[in-house]
């Protein structure tokens, strides 16, 4: 790491606590919630694969989660997963591609499931092995699910984080979403996510475009990170507004009834040029900005690595009046480089324990404002740091 990042993170760092303690309270989703009782293997790597016809009630998955066994020996894996998914099949593979013997697996008790946006009810799956995996053991789970009839939602809904699928949208934010198997608190790991949806549709995926192709009505594209990021996905009917400079870019995914301005899209382009150039290149050309159309009073947002999902309620009168009022416009500028500096202070590097989400939140309201006083002088610095 360059001098230069370091002596701009002692001084952000010195500087956070001071703001990070109210961003933490009155911030929705970024702590890790506990997992299941237990010690549990580590994810390394997500690949993962959707399919999704609502026309046809057809939600689908495969997933193959890369894991390492913990410290200790063990006859069983337990995870986490959302009730309204039906698994079709788990299978376990040792390092070699050997398969592991399984005695059987089954549903245990459900489980109240604390995220900061809500509790809500997960069910818990116990996998048994006929021998004891050993301690830090290199193995991968395939699992294979689909959304039962009863799973199916009308409209948007309200749950900004978990697991929803309408015809108007299907959504997962998150590791613990419910989307994907919970199987430790703390679930970034490298990615692939491949989403076939109708060509009518698109998706705001964490990562970079690695492939899209059209047939037969349907779109399928793949996304891949290499650094860890947390797995989640937004699919709709959406319009995409991209901006880019010398290969940066920043993508806007909005919904019909938006209407993209200019500047924000620039505002969004020089504060990650900027980070870029202080804190170095994290591998990614585009950050995407993905609203999600949700009923959601006080709004939500989050970040996903290079992707963030905002919910459109809390934002619906910002492209109206983005040009006209001042206030509306300092808010939406504060909060788009708050989550864009998440992408090196949470993912590009991190940290754990108690000071957590001073560093996280604390940390990225700083960078914030100051970054916005580098880019157009110290009265907007000062705009920026009373939407605090």
């Amino acid at each position: 790491m360059k001098l230069d990042t370091l002596l701009y993170l002692l001084l952000f760092a010195i500087i956070a606590l001071a703001i990070g303690l109210p961003s933490y309270l009155n911030k929705a989703g970024r702590v890790k919630a506990p997992a299941a009782q237990g010690s549990f293997p580590t994810v390394t790597a997500y690949d993962l694969f959707f399919n999704i016809d609502l026309a046809q009630q057809l939600f689908q998955s495969r997933q193959t989660i890369s894991l390492v066994n913990s410290n200790a020996g063990r006859k069983e894996i337990t995870f986490l997963i959302h009730p309204d998914l039906v698994i079709d099949k788990i299978s376990f593979t040792d390092a070699q591609g050997s398969s592991l013997a399984i005695t059987g697996w089954s549903f245990g008790q459900p489980v109240a499931y604390t995220r900061l946006s809500g509790t809500v009810t997960l069910n818990t799956a116990i996998v048994q092995f006929t021998k004891a995996i050993s301690p830090r053991q290199v193995l991968t789970m395939q699992l294979e699910y689909h959304l039962k009839p009863g799973g199916f939602q009308n409209g948007v809904g309200r749950d900004f984080y978990g697991l929803f699928v309408s015809a108007q949208n299907q959504r997962a934010i998150g590791f613990d979403s419910g989307a994907f198997p919970v199987i430790e608190s703390n679930g970034a790991a490298p990615l692939k996510i491949t989403i076939t949806v109708p060509d009518s549709e698109l998706c705001g995926i964490p990562g970079q475009l690695v492939s899209s192709e059209t047939s037969h009505g349907f779109i399928t594209s793949t996304y891949q990170a290499t650094r860890p990021y947390d797995p989640a996905f937004s699919c709709a009917a959406y319009k995409k507004e991209p901006g880019s400079l010398n290969g940066i870019g920043v993508e806007f995914y909005l919904t019909a009834d938006q209407t993209y301005r200019a500047g924000m899209g620039a505002a969004a382009l020089d504060y990650f040029k900027l980070y870029r150039q202080l804190f170095g290149d994290p591998g990614l050309g585009i950050f995407r900005f993905v609203y999600v159309p949700i009923e959601l009073e006080g709004g939500g947002a989050e970040s996903k690595g290079n992707t963030v999902y905002l919910s459109k309620q809390n934002n619906v009168d910002v492209f109206s009046n983005f040009d006209t009022d001042t206030n509306l416009k300092n808010k939406f500028m504060a909060l788009v480089g708050h989550e864009e500096f998440h992408e090196w202070n949470a993912y590009y590097s991190s940290w754990s324990g108690d000071l957590a989400q001073w560093w996280t939140e604390g940390g990225a309201n700083f960078m914030s404002a100051w970054a916005g006083e580098m880019l157009w002088g110290a009265a907007y610095g000062r705009a920026l740091r009373a939407q605090y």
